[in-house]
């Protein structure tokens, strides 16, 4: 997979400060004598919009990440409200006054020198999660011989029949994002009458672990990003739409080719349970 004057460039996608509780490495193969812009950024609803902006380092030098510190950041949205972001540090920009809203779309731009970049988004309305619940799958331990209680998620939430949606799932054990239930959904695929029944059968968890759901309400650019990811990280990450790829390539970004991330909008409802 190594191409003359090419190396594997290791880019933290999940966000880091920001979002997506949905952390994961991707090796993107770029020229290592010209790194690429990285953006990381959402609006929610209901809040200032966020971005983080980086620079592709060399995996093999080791260097520490290089942060695009003066940039102006703006975001528009549908209605002509204008906000410009605020630089934070650590490459973080954070929006001051224009309030996420429900079905609004918006255009976020950053610069760098005399370039311009653009992505663009909107906040369609969370779902619902109507039920959490386990019911029991018996795993058998590798090497133990012995089968031991663990339990799976039933999950029921809310879905407008009338389009397509997409979702993405995360969940959280005992407070900590379980890596393995980040989990992306196209509505037609599951949806009946208004609701979707999932099963995410990756993940299973034991008695007492408190169990927290994540449904986000994301855009169909968002969809395709992430799988994409899932694709570039070979079938590691749970969409019910993959397929395998030996060659790495980098996920399309909203924001264009010459960008490697994704400015999102999105909603979500959330629900806890204990397993019993």
């Amino acid at each position: 997979m190594k191409k003359t004057s090419y190396i594997n460039i290791v880019i933290v996608l999940g966000i880091t400060v920001l979002l997506m509780s949905c952390e994961e490495i991707i090796d993107i193969e770029l020229n290592s004598e010209n790194p690429v812009i990285v953006a990381e950024g959402y609006i929610e609803l209901d809040s200032v919009a966020k971005l983080k902006l980086s620079y592709t380092g060399d995996y093999f030098t080791n260097s520490s990440v290089a942060y695009l510190e003066n940039s102006s950041v703006t975001i528009m949205d549908d209605l002509g409200n204008v906000d410009t972001l605020l630089y934070l540090g650590g490459g973080n920009y954070l929006g001051e006054n224009l309030i996420g809203a429900l079905n609004r779309s918006y255009r976020i731009t950053f610069t760098e020198g005399d370039k311009v970049f653009e992505a663009n988004t909107k906040i369609f309305p969370p779902s619902e999660i109507l039920d959490v619940s386990f019911e029991e799958s018996v795993m058998v331990r590798p090497g133990s011989g012995q089968s031991s209680a663990s339990y799976i998620i039933n999950m029921k939430f809310t879905d407008n029949s009338s389009l397509t949606n997409y979702y993405l799932i995360d969940v959280f054990v005992n407070g900590n994002i379980d890596r393995n239930s980040y989990t992306l959904i196209e509505s037609s695929n599951y949806s009946n009458n208004g609701v979707v029944e999932y099963k995410p059968f990756r993940a299973s968890y034991k008695i007492d672990e408190e169990i927290r759901v994540v449904v986000y309400s994301i855009d169909e650019a968002s969809h395709r990003f992430y799988s994409q990811m899932n694709d570039a990280l070979g079938g590691g990450s749970g969409s019910e739409a993959m397929s395998e790829s030996s060659t790495p390539y980098n996920p399309t970004s909203n924001f264009g080719p010459d960008v490697v991330g994704l400015f999102s909008g999105r909603s979500f409802d959330e629900s806890s349970v204990v397993v019993e």
